[in-house]
């Protein structure tokens, strides 16, 4: 966590993501890199041969001023002790930009804050923050509401029980031992997918031993759908990370098979850490 992206756009949450970043900087000796995305407004102008497309240039020189302050008073108010702190603007669609960022600076990881997404506007848009857990090659962590790094005690790990994700686990245990935390291994057993109580005990044993895990319970939880099932169990379990992998399917590879990751994001309360198979092939 050497390279630390907090895209902002001066919300609520997007404070209590760069909080959140600082809290983790301050403990690693990590950089912060805050990016701001700029949608910029064209000027519609009309001649004798029809329309003209150009950017205001005072509106624009408006905007990146009034980013540049804000991210000031931010920077003065809770950076605390982060050695390195950097602002940058870059104007484009968010998520291309964002994905294009990561990429060219070399980001270890990425904490964004999150409102969530509901009904239609979820289903064909989805926040933001859905979309980056989604493309981004990079760990994400999605902050919905304040959190301390120190009052995270678990890790909630959802897992399908399969054994041939090494390098997924490999980074829960890094989350786990970074914040010194107990591990819940979860499976959430749903009636499409149903499985005997017996069984599952015995799978779920096989796994801890598999991957050597440690300071760790397993649970079984059975629930009609698996985000369901991960959220309330997250909420009666104070003082929780939930770690999942996403596939980062795009078109309608997306759209038919749907994400339980990102469906989490958008409708839990504590941090989301999420981690790209995507990267392992």
């Amino acid at each position: 966590m050497k390279k630390i992206l907090v895209p902002s756009d001066f919300s609520k949450v997007s404070l209590e993501a760069f909080k959140f970043a600082v809290d983790l900087a301050t403990q690693t000796g990590g950089e912060i890199l805050m990016l701001h995305v700029l949608d910029i407004p064209i000027a519609y102008t009309t001649d004798l041969d029809g329309f003209d497309y150009s950017f205001d240039p005072r509106v624009v020189k408006a905007m990146h001023d009034k980013a540049d302050q804000q991210f000031g008073k931010w920077k003065k108010k809770f950076g605390g002790s982060v050695k390195s702190i950097s602002f940058h603007i870059e104007n484009g669609p968010t998520t291309g930009v964002i994905e294009h960022f990561i990429k060219k600076r070399g980001v270890d990881l990425v904490v964004m804050g999150t409102n969530g997404a509901t009904g239609l506007k979820e289903f064909f848009i989805g926040s933001n923050t859905e979309k980056i857990v989604r493309f981004s090659k990079m760990p994400v962590v999605a902050i919905p509401k304040s959190v301390k790094v120190s009052s995270i005690r678990n890790i909630i790990f959802p897992t399908q029980l399969k054994l041939n994700e090494l390098s997924l686990v490999k980074r829960i245990k890094d989350l786990q031992k970074f914040f010194n935390a107990k591990l819940h291994v979860v499976y959430v057993n749903t009636p499409v997918n149903f499985r005997r109580q017996n069984i599952l005990d015995g799978l779920l044993k096989d796994y801890v031993k598999h991957y050597g895990l440690t300071n760790c319970k397993t649970h079984i939880i059975n629930d009609p759908y698996e985000q369901q099932g991960i959220a309330d169990y997250a909420n009666e379990t104070p003082g929780s990370l939930i770690a999942m992998s996403t596939h980062g399917r795009r078109g309608l590879a997306h759209f038919f098979n749907l994400s339980i990751a990102e469906d989490v994001v958008n409708h839990v309360s504590c941090p989301i850490w999420t981690f790209s198979l995507r990267e392992t092939k």
